[in-house]
């Protein structure tokens, strides 16, 4: 399998950002809130952009009545977007908000009973959202717990510690009828690091597909099912070190290296969607160690082979 990219735009309309909510919600591309670098300074956003095409993009909302924040849960569940949790630069969260339009938002939620949390599995599963793992900062804590809800409002604890065991920064996947969790680890020890990758059908019983992907154990990467497959993109690896890498695996056990380097500098925490038959990334961070730049490209990618 090959794929094709295309850099869409070196400089989009929006701010550069990591680790926002990004969405496809109405046929559209939605990016909300996120971490930035302005002057020197590190910030948290809380605004909302939205494009039809991935090339022209419109600010619908320069402050939303949420915490500006990132790292936050986003999905779209019955006809809603959804933002859930994250770190403002202070705290970390644990409300829910909801909107019908990208414009207004309610606050369904002030304080959920999975607690504040950041860097968790979030994903749309069997009519129902779920919340999975991440890191509460001010504890150090982090969690490997599994919730659920039919609304956003009322959350049940589906299990009190998975055997994937406490671990944030994983990206969470629906794929193959199932809900995937694909590496991660712990944020205080960048050695914690895994390449493990876990499936389940009821958020109870998972089952480790694999102990050790074809990937290096890595966190703040990214995940989405396109075209059949399961993908891996990007990412830290131990030491901080950035990715520009692309594995791919029909199966979650037998992963192939797809581009290694890809055209996109490395990077971690970018928005990756799949749309028109497509996948789509967003900006991201290169790292310290790769100069602190934060992105505001957009890149294609097309499955040719």
């Amino acid at each position: 399998m090959k794929t094709h990219w295309q850099l869409i735009d070196s400089a989009a309309k929006w701010p550069p950002r990591d680790s926002a909510g990004a969405v496809v919600f109405d046929e559209q591309l939605w990016l909300i809130g996120g971490f930035t670098l302005a002057d020197g300074t590190f910030r948290r956003l809380r605004d909302v952009w939205r494009s039809a095409d991935g090339r022209r993009w419109n600010r619908l909302v320069v402050e939303a009545p949420w915490a500006a924040r990132n790292l936050s849960g986003c999905v779209v569940f019955e006809d809603r977007l959804y933002l859930m949790g994250g770190f403002d630069g202070v705290r970390t969260l644990a409300d829910v908000w909801c909107s019908t339009d990208g414009i207004s938002w309610e606050c369904v939620a002030s304080h959920t009973p999975w607690g504040a949390r950041g860097a968790f599995g979030c994903v749309v599963y069997d009519g129902r959202l779920w919340v999975f793992g991440g890191l509460e900062w001010e504890g150090r804590r982090h969690h490997a717990d599994v919730w659920s809800s039919t609304d956003g409002v009322n959350w049940e604890q589906v299990e009190a510690r998975a055997s994937w065991g406490e671990r944030a920064m994983f990206p969470a996947v629906v794929h193959d009828e199932a809900m995937w969790v694909l590496g991660g680890g712990n944020y205080h020890d960048p050695t914690a690091s895994v390449s493990d990758v876990w499936r389940s059908s009821d958020g109870v019983r998972w089952e480790r597909i694999t102990p050790e992907a074809g990937w290096a154990p890595r966190r703040f990467h990214k995940a989405v099912s396109h075209d059949g497959a399961l993908w891996v993109l990007g990412g830290a690896t131990v030491g901080s070190i950035n990715q520009r890498d692309v594995w791919m695996t029909r199966t979650g056990r037998d992963w192939k290296c797809v581009d290694d380097p890809a055209p996109w500098d490395v990077r971690h925490e970018f928005g990756l969607l799949p749309a028109w038959g497509r996948v789509w990334l967003l900006g991201g961070f290169s790292g310290e160690i790769a100069g602190n730049i934060i992105y505001n490209d957009i890149w294609r990618m097309e499955v040719i082979s």
